[in-house]
């Protein structure tokens, strides 16, 4: 009798043990599915390490200010990726006999696999966005302190234009930033904002900056005479799209924004409505294009255009789109859209009867720093 209860409480201990096993096994499974989140927001690991299980292990930096980097103790040379947007140009002014251009989008530039120094300091520039009728600054990643006051600098790693500010008086659109004139091994080119082409009224929308999916889309074209802005362009390749025409002869209605690269709609136009007021443009999205502002003809009253969106290639932060064109026709000061982060065209301003329709502004630039194992 003694020794059958031995043999049941031996069978129970070895249940025990085995039922514990399985049991940690898979607390370790469901707790290593979680990952793990810097404090930049992004994650370190998307994945876990057990019995074969693959590690991916990748620190990602966001510069968005400042001139100098303290390269970490874990850099790693041989896997790293900095990636680098140019700032956006202002849109141009429209005044009593003339139309306001749209500002250019900022270009995009990328190198893989950068040698630097641990614990060494590098500078860098931002790209600071272009007030009205200004070209945005150029943003690039240096290996050194020294020989980096340009992006045609020795030290410069990787480099992306800022796009071009929009012609004042019925002027040319601000040309996004050249991929030609990057450098890295992977170059986009920004978005254009419009050109007035003689076609007074509206003001034109800015283009939309490039980002890691290709270039950036253009602003919507003025279409005849039309009072209505037109729409900003949408942010970096994939679906982007440019921003649409504002509508009809002596149409009142804005053209709607570009489609941002991951297909997010573009805000839509604005719309005169009764009482001299509007069904306002939509600001843009996840990178998607603002809207144009409307014109609201009976009391001569114009709009805004609409801010393009920021973008969110990465987690917050991404490729911007352009803002939208103000309305014309009116006797208010409107203005255009200002472009979304980062590296946005602004949009142009309308021609109005009296005083002046301000353009936007563009975005400022960034630059994304991913180094490990698995970037």
């Amino acid at each position: 009798m003694l020794n059958k209860q031995r043999l049941v409480i031996l069978k129970i201990k070895m249940i025990y043990r085995h039922t514990n096993k399985i049991l940690i096994f898979f607390l370790s499974i469901l707790f290593l599915s979680f990952p793990l989140t810097s404090s930049f927001g992004q994650s370190l690991f998307n994945g876990a390490t057990l019995n074969g299980f693959k590690s991916k292990q990748c620190t990602r930096i966001f510069l968005t200010s400042g001139t100098s980097y303290t390269v970490p103790s874990d850099w790693n040379n041989s896997s790293n990726a900095i990636e680098v947007i140019g700032a956006g140009g202002g849109g141009a002014t429209g005044g009593a006999d003339y139309t306001g251009a749209g500002g250019g989008g900022g270009g995009y530039s990328k190198a893989a696999n950068v040698a630097l120094t641990a614990g060494s300091t590098v500078t860098y520039q931002v790209g600071a966005g272009g007030a009205i009728s200004t070209s945005g600054t150029d943003t690039y990643f240096c290996n050194s302190t020294s020989s980096c006051t340009s992006i045609s600098d020795s030290a410069v790693q990787v480099g992306a234009k800022g796009g071009g500010g929009g012609g004042v008086d019925n002027g040319v659109g601000g040309s996004g930033g050249a991929a030609a004139s990057g450098v890295g091994a992977t170059k986009y080119s920004g978005g254009s904002g419009v050109t007035v082409n003689n076609l007074p009224g509206s003001g034109c929308g800015g283009g939309g900056a490039a980002g890691p999916n290709g270039s950036g889309s253009a602003g919507g074209n003025p279409t005849w005479y039309n009072p209505g802005g037109t729409g900003g362009g949408g942010n970096g390749g994939g679906l982007s799209t440019a921003g649409s025409p504002n509508y009809g002869q002596d149409g009142p209605d804005g053209g709607a924004g570009g489609t941002a690269t991951d297909g997010t709609p573009g805000g839509q136009g604005g719309i005169p409505t009764t009482a001299y007021v509007e069904i306002p443009p939509g600001r843009g999205s996840d990178g998607s294009g603002g809207g144009g502002g409307c014109y609201q003809g009976g009391g001569g009253v114009d709009f805004s255009g609409a801010n393009g969106g920021n973008g969110a290639e990465w987690t917050g932060y991404g490729s911007g789109g352009g803002g939208g064109g103000a309305a014309g026709g009116g006797f208010n000061d409107d203005s255009g859209g200002n472009g979304g982060l980062y590296g946005g065209g602004g949009g142009g301003g309308g021609q109005v009867r009296a005083g002046t329709s301000s353009g936007g502004t563009g975005a400022n630039g960034l630059i994304v720093v991913s180094y490990g194992p698995d970037c």
